[in-house]
């Protein structure tokens, strides 16, 4: 019954259950799980890490407390504890796509990109489909350089999810670092029609039309980035920007 409610977003009604068959079996594997799920979701993350380490003390020769513990770690900033935990996870189950695109996204917030795309390749042979895979085998080959491939992996995302604007921002950004500004400023243009407020595709729209001397629209989406980031610490360098650019106007 508290996975029915969990599944319908009752967390109230769940959460009464799971701890009413805590109390009949306090170290029911998959309650201290589910449980925790509800605890995070009603932002009581302390109690959800409590639950989880019972578990894995409980079990330690099954995954899913250990992804879910690296989960909320990583939400903490601590990454080196994330990893420890997926290692645990991985070691008990090597064929998990879950955790490994979770490692493969930690090696990519620590500029980890060699590691990065291991772990999404391995991702790619257990579940070609699986969701973001894409975007991030794009993002990651764009940092290393492999722009075209990049190119063809992120419009592979963008053709799955036609509203996600991070995709096309990356795709403008691979377009301007191989010189093709037109190009870029159509997938930021097509970035800023799916989330208006989306202040990073504002401020390169900005930049390319101050490459072509098109102050008025530079200046225009410059502050458009003022409008969604205004105690942005790049907001004073962007105000001395569209000073300038008010000067080249004259």
């Amino acid at each position: 019954m508290g996975l029915t409610y969990h599944e319908n977003g009752l967390l109230p009604e769940a959460r009464a259950e799971y701890e009413k068959a805590l109390v009949i079996e306090p170290d029911y594997y998959e309650a201290l799980n589910n449980l925790s799920e509800v605890c995070l979701r009603e932002s009581d993350a302390e109690r959800a890490k409590a639950l989880l380490q019972k578990a894995v003390e409980n079990d330690s020769t099954r995954s899913l407390a250990y992804l879910n513990l690296a989960k909320i770690h990583l939400s903490e900033n601590r990454p080196d504890s994330a990893i420890e935990n997926l290692r645990h996870a991985i070691a008990i189950d090597d064929e998990n796509a879950d955790t490994i695109f979770a490692m493969g996204r930690i090696h990519f917030q620590q500029r980890h990109y060699k590691a990065a795309f291991n772990c999404f390749k391995r991702v790619a042979a257990i579940d070609p489909r699986y969701p973001g895979l894409r975007y991030y085998v794009g993002i990651t080959l764009a940092h290393v350089g492999e722009y075209e491939k990049a190119a063809e992996h992120l419009k592979h995302a963008a053709h799955a999810a036609k509203t996600n604007h991070h995709i096309f921002n990356a795709l403008g950004t691979i377009y301007y670092r191989k010189g093709m500004s037109f190009e870029a400023a159509k997938y930021f243009r097509r970035a800023v029609s799916v989330k208006p407020d989306n202040p990073v595709s504002h401020v390169n729209l900005a930049v390319i039309y101050s490459e072509r001397k098109d102050y008025d629209r530079a200046i225009d989406e410059y502050n458009k980035y003022l409008k969604y980031l205004p105690n942005s610490g790049k907001a004073e360098k962007i105000k001395n920007v569209i000073g300038k650019l008010e000067e080249h106007k004259i």
